[in-house]
């Protein structure tokens, strides 16, 4: 699968390196047509390349003085170019070379001598990746639809400032984390409270906000994790989903203790993937309906301490009453 997600990319890359030229063309026209010295200059550039390149080729003991030569030929151009273009109401930099990531000149891949590959090919490989899954997010829950009218704001013992106070500070919390991803203090989140009041909802909305900064989170049940997890340990399906699950960078797991529980092979999992996360500080949110001392009884300490973490971990508690009951 990785292989053919690969093939998609080169061919992606090479579209976009195409349109670069076309649109480094279209700018040389229009510069060229405020000003025409500015496409001799470009013309007297290139023949100077060919000339220079041919001379170092018939004399190669004097390589080294033709490139210096030609080095300060083309800053003169440069400078004489920039300042036509300036003149002609256009940028300065008007004729560098177009690139969607300036990284990788989009090749997809730096580094000489060892290739590696640019983070934003690694990008696009987990989007492509993950496009089967659908991402697990609604687009209608983000942050600008979260509505704090749907929660109450009436005193409780418990709650003396009122729900609605209490899941503003906690809206808060999160807009902060997804706008400082993945640059966060603590990178994983667990929320804990009762069904319907408002986890998966703000999930979503932290979702939203990373895909609009331009990251790719990957969101989904535990019930389709552990689906995934038991795939991978059977050697059944498509063994990139397992690993997509370790390499994520930023895994939402919703309703953590729904999933089905098999012996010595649930928790077992639901441990190595979090361990593994954890010890790569990698980016992991969970919630769950359970309470803390129930989460201890049905995943065992080991797991318990991995999941309250405090290096790594900021725990959310949702409380109060059922927002969906409310907004209905």
């Amino acid at each position: 699968m990785k292989e053919q997600v690969l093939r998609e990319l080169a061919v992606e890359y090479e579209s976009q390196r195409a349109a670069n030229r076309v649109e480094e063309r279209r700018r040389l026209g229009e510069a060229a047509a405020l000003d025409p010295v500015i496409g001799e200059l470009i013309a007297r550039r290139a023949e100077l390349f060919r000339q220079r390149v041919r001379a170092a080729f018939d004399s190669p003991e004097r390589a080294m003085d033709i490139s210096k030569e030609l080095s300060g030929e083309f800053t003169r151009i440069a400078s004489e170019l920039r300042e036509r273009l300036i003149a002609a109401g256009l940028p300065g930099d008007w004729l560098q070379p177009v690139y969607r990531c300036a990284a990788c000149r989009d090749q997809g891949y730096v580094g000489e001598p060892i290739r590696e590959m640019c983070e934003c090919m690694r990008q696009r490989v987990f989007q492509r990746l993950c496009r089967d899954e659908a991402l697990g997010i609604r687009a209608d829950e983000n942050f600008a639809a979260w509505d704090e009218r749907v929660y109450d704001d009436s005193p409780t013992d418990k709650m003396p400032q009122g729900q609605r106070a209490e899941m503003i500070k906690l809206r808060n919390i999160c807009v902060e984390y997804a706008e400082t991803f993945p640059n966060n203090e603590k990178p994983c989140m667990l929320f804990c409270g009762p069904s319907g009041v408002g986890k998966t909802f703000m999930l979503n909305c932290m979702a939203q906000r990373a895909l609009e900064r331009g990251f790719t989170p990957w969101k989904l049940t535990a019930s389709r994790m552990m689906a995934i997890l038991r795939d991978a340990y059977f050697e059944r399906g498509d063994p990139e989903r397992a690993r997509l699950l370790r390499e994520s960078p930023l895994l939402m797991i919703d309703d953590l203790g729904t999933e089905p529980m098999q012996e010595n092979l649930t928790i077992t999992q639901i441990f190595t993937l979090l361990n593994e996360r954890n010890a790569r500080r990698a980016h992991t949110i969970v919630s769950t309906n359970l309470l803390p001392t129930e989460l201890l009884s049905r995943y065992t300490e080991r797991l318990y301490s991995r999941l309250f973490d405090k290096r790594l971990t900021r725990v959310l508690s949702f409380r109060g009453a059922d927002a969906r009951r409310i907004r209905a």
